[in-house]
């Protein structure tokens, strides 16, 4: 596996004029741009509106395109990649070549054309192709067995052409001295989507078990797994800052109007005029607007038809007498517990609840776990829990809620 340049990023100064720094439309926001010559700069910039070209040509989706700011020059054929190494995560994620980002968009959108939302996204294959490789096309590793952005694996592809040559072969062969490759950089892209989805059944229920098949069995293929999914949130954090959602009105006033009737029947034992619900919604709508929105980790599949977190995943305990006395939240797959509060200080509060037992935070000091009891234990937002997707956690009445797959704020009463 190819070693890759880590950079501490921190504030860059930029030199240009801001008349030349306007010229480049595309190319301005991508990483390091100011440090690059300006025959470089004019490279990118050729580059990037090829991009959009091909982009709007193929009809390929904003939420299927890699923000700039990810992005750095790199001419084709070179091997080198920078990594932004953070100190909210115990690993780095890489930046994507200039040269390779077109490919990863368009055979993104190929793979959610072709396979839904059980198409392994972008992000995953970005984690996968920079644990890999770091975005090295023409990296090897085992070696020289394993090949490529992915790393195919000389035993694997053998295995491969033997099930079915018609299929696999359109992406790679094997010379006359045994050794394989694949017919172009864009098929080492495309490969992994097929590959994940065909051959590891992966899936939008079988995320961790397809990344992990995909590395092999055991303990080692375990850590990668969770390597890849931690990376692969990173990089969606990143896309939610980039990628602007709007509410969908039908859809939502839809699933309100009937969380609003079955609390009113549960209640009161009668239903709501349309005037009184009208009424309400509007109420919610200024309070939505109002409310506080942040990036979650990880944003639903695009187009899908996901039901709402607040009928899915919260849950209610039931006493003798029907009456609901505690609201629980699931912590939904591809979610981390982080992004359905505000800040530190209300997760820490929610998790230390006497309810919420075997649930706790921590940090590390001097180079060991350090579990945060009070508010004074946070010396900054930067922090751990143990919570993981499926766990259920206690939610004190009054808290606020916020549903990442819904982008609403929720107030638990």
């Amino acid at each position: 596996m190819m070693r890759c340049f880590l950079l501490l990023i921190s504030i860059v100064v930029s030199f240009h004029s801001v008349a030349g720094a306007n010229a480049f439309e595309f190319a301005r926001e991508t990483f390091r741009f100011e440090l690059l010559e300006e025959e470089q700069q004019w490279a990118l910039e050729k580059s990037l509106k090829k991009r959009q070209e091909s982009l709007k040509e193929n009809g390929v989706p904003q939420e299927f395109t890699i923000p700039n700011k990810m992005i750095f020059y790199r001419e084709s054929g070179e091997g080198h990649c920078y990594a932004l190494k953070n100190r909210n995560y115990p690993f780095s994620v890489g930046m994507v070549p200039s040269d390779l980002v077109q490919l990863y968009e368009e055979e993104a959108w190929r793979a959610y054309q072709q396979y839904g939302k059980d198409a392994p996204p972008l992000s995953v294959v970005l984690a996968m192709h920079y644990t890999e490789s770091a975005f090295n096309p023409k990296s090897l590793g085992d070696r020289g067995n394993s090949i490529g952005l992915g790393q195919l694996y000389k035993p694997t592809a053998r295995i491969l052409l033997q099930q079915d040559k018609a299929f696999w072969s359109k992406y790679f062969y094997f010379d006359r001295k045994g050794q394989h490759h694949f017919r172009s950089v864009r098929d080492m892209v495309r490969f992994t989507f097929d590959f994940l989805k065909l051959e590891k059944e992966y899936g939008a229920d079988n995320k961790f078990d397809g990344i992990r098949a995909y590395n092999g069995i055991g303990e080692h293929a375990e850590k990668y797994a969770r390597k890849v999914i931690m990376r692969s949130l990173v990089y969606e954090r990143f896309f939610a800052q980039y990628h602007q959602r709007q509410i969908d009105l039908e859809s939502f006033t839809l699933k309100l109007n009937q969380m609003l009737v079955h609390q009113v029947l549960h209640y009161y034992g009668q239903g709501i005029s349309p005037t009184e619900f009208n009424a309400l919604f509007n109420v919610c709508m200024e309070q939505i607007q109002g409310s506080f929105l942040f990036p979650s980790y990880y944003p639903p599949q695009p187009f899908s038809n996901q039901e709402s977190a607040m009928q899915v995943d919260f849950q209610s305990v039931h006493n003798l007498s029907g009456e609901s006395h505690k609201a629980f939240l699931m912590v939904e797959d591809g979610q981390c517990v982080f992004s359905y509060f505000k800040n530190a200080s209300v997760l820490l509060e929610v998790i230390n609840k006497e309810d919420n037992g075997g649930f706790y935070c921590y940090d590390f000091w001097q180079g060991k776990r350090k579990i945060l009891f009070d508010q004074e234990d946070l010396v900054d937002d930067t922090f751990y829990s143990n919570v993981i997707p499926g766990d259920f956690l206690f939610i004190p009445k009054g808290t606020l809620v916020y549903a990442p797959r819904e982008q609403i704020t929720l107030l638990v009463r």
